[in-house]
């Protein structure tokens, strides 16, 4: 196995923060309903597609 060292930079650093910024919540439960709604628009599309090349 290799050295931690070998996949991490010195740079990089992971931490928490001291208090979660609760104001922005709703803006990223926005951005995830945005992009589960892209997503399921997606799917829906290609499998109509993938049905009716079954046709």
């Amino acid at each position: 196995m290799k050295a931690p060292d070998y996949f991490f930079i010195s740079d990089n650093e992971v931490w928490l923060l001291d208090e979660l910024d609760y104001s922005r919540v709703s803006e990223y439960v926005n951005v995830v309903e945005a992009f589960s709604l892209h997503q399921s628009e997606r799917l829906y599309h290609r499998l109509q597609i993938l049905h009716f090349e079954e046709e």
